[in-house]
């Protein structure tokens, strides 16, 4: 029998969706001058926002696999319950 419990699981998977105490944004904005440098660091800032953007899409996407793999564990377990495994 497959050890599970969906109870843990969907712990485990609402403690990676709430993120704890990180928030998933980027606040900065850069209006000092028009130099390269400060063209390049607004450059990188746009881009890292869009990068932890996708992380928390992709953050919200794994705790549901978790929550998936742990009902599948458990059909699976019950399953082999009414075959008598064990």
């Amino acid at each position: 029998m497959i050890k599970n419990s969906v109870t843990t699981a969907n712990a485990i998977a609402n403690e990676i969706a709430k993120g704890g105490s990180m928030t998933f944004n980027v606040q900065a904005s850069v209006s000092y001058s028009d130099s390269p440098a400060v063209s390049g660091l607004t450059s990188c800032i746009s881009d890292l926002t869009g990068l932890v953007s996708g992380f928390a899409s992709n953050v919200q996407t794994d705790s549901g696999n978790i929550r998936q793999i742990a009902a599948a564990y458990k059909n699976a377990d019950s399953e082999a319950a009414k075959v008598g495994v064990k």
